[in-house]
């Protein structure tokens, strides 16, 4: 996940494989809105394509009749030792880490300390490479939970009659919420501009992002 999100900010793109592990990770190991992830993919990608990634993320996050099941989360390790068995591909992407043995590469929280000294490599010191953000057995337990609640607000939930389906506000019932509020009209009236200027949230551009804003002009499209 770190090497692929490195290799997003620098180059702007991502293999399909890389794009849907990162995907999987954000939404079902750190249960975080897949509309963020959207909006990072469109700011950080040369190939962003507003129809594309949202369905992509939609089907990651099992939003869709035929997606991946929002229970089904990835073995991150398992995909790496599969599509990454020597190692080459974070060597490439993360510096820190070239030394070490294609046996830790992929975990070097698991490896000896004097694997760990031998590579150079230091964990979770001021300027050392960080520790795992979240454990992956609570991830599971965590998903296990949230899957749960939202199978008991299903089973709760009636459908409105259509006099109170006509009451609810567009934004709840038509449009996808943005990060800080903003909504991205499901409507012919969302185009890309609405998206960036809703998403929209400030700080620094990749470099990519930062290169697409310089021609945005000449497609009326606003990268903030």
């Amino acid at each position: 996940v770190d090497a692929a999100m490195l290799q997003l900010w620098s180059t702007g793109w991502l293999h399909n494989r890389m794009r849907m592990v990162v995907a999987s990770f954000l939404v079902k190991h750190l249960l975080l809105p897949w509309q963020w992830g959207l909006r990072h993919f469109w700011e950080s990608q040369l190939d962003a394509d507003l129809e594309c990634d949202v369905l992509g993320w939609q089907y990651v996050s099992g939003c869709l009749a035929d997606g991946h099941s929002f229970m089904i989360q990835i073995d991150i390790q398992s995909e790496a030792r599969r599509f990454d068995p020597k190692g080459n591909y974070v060597r490439r992407w993360i510096a820190q880490l070239s030394r070490l043995p294609a046996k830790y590469i992929h975990a070097p929280w698991l490896a000896p300390p004097e694997v760990l000294a031998a590579a150079g490599v230091q964990l979770g010191s001021e300027g050392g490479y960080p520790l795992p953000v979240v454990d992956p057995a609570d991830s599971r337990e965590r998903l296990q939970r949230a899957v749960e609640h939202l199978r008991r607000m299903a089973t709760e939930m009636s459908p409105p009659s259509t006099e109170e389906a006509d009451d609810v506000p567009a934004a709840q019932s038509g449009d996808l919420m943005g990060e800080r509020g903003g909504t991205i009209p499901r409507d012919k009236s969302g185009s890309p501009e609405d998206i960036a200027n809703s998403h929209a949230a400030g700080g620094d551009m990749s470099p990519t992002a930062a290169k697409r804003s310089e021609e945005g002009e000449m497609d009326g499209i606003d990268f903030g």
